[in-house]
């Protein structure tokens, strides 16, 4: 395949990823990768632009036969095979191989932790949702044992916490 961008050269960097919403893929050569900014994340940004460049760019310092042969218990992936592929098996694989992995993925986001979006009070939200499943749990019993002074007290301390929980 040629590059994308120059159409002289054959491609040898594939980008695929979604830029505002939408999915885009790109195949360059390794000079056309290296001018659109590619080249200091995959290449190492020392002008050897060879698949052994790339190759040895991200997967320098690899671990000895023993380590490559370590497999996902509940996949059955092995290090060698995410090497190869670049793609994990499963969601388990990150824990499995998290030594591993933890480099590569710092060195293609910046970081290997995880800063993704939670309820900044979330403590307080599990406590109330344990809350409402205890109540919603009385609320039942009482109906069943048709005490229904006790089942009204119950729905109302729910309708107030839903209350809480929608503001």
């Amino acid at each position: 395949m040629k590059c994308q961008s120059c159409g002289k050269n054959e491609a040898l960097f594939h980008y695929s990823g979604t830029v505002n919403g939408q999915r885009i893929e790109r195949h360059l050569c390794a000079g056309c990768a290296a001018k659109l900014g590619y080249e200091g994340i995959f290449f190492g940004g020392n002008g050897n632009h060879s698949f052994d460049a790339l190759y040895s760019g991200l997967m320098s310092g690899l671990p000895d036969q023993g380590i490559m042969e370590t497999t996902c218990p509940q996949c059955k992936t092995t290090w060698r095979e995410i090497l190869q592929n670049g793609k994990v098996g499963c969601a388990n694989c990150y824990s499995v191989f998290e030594e591993l992995l933890g480099p590569y993925i710092h060195k293609i986001h910046g970081d290997a932790t995880h800063k993704g979006h939670a309820p900044q009070n979330i403590d307080q939200h599990l406590q109330m949702e344990e809350k409402l499943l205890h109540l919603r749990a009385g609320l039942e019993v009482a109906v069943k044992e048709q005490n229904y002074e006790q089942a009204a007290v119950l729905r109302d301390e729910i309708r107030a916490l839903e209350g809480e929980k929608k503001q």
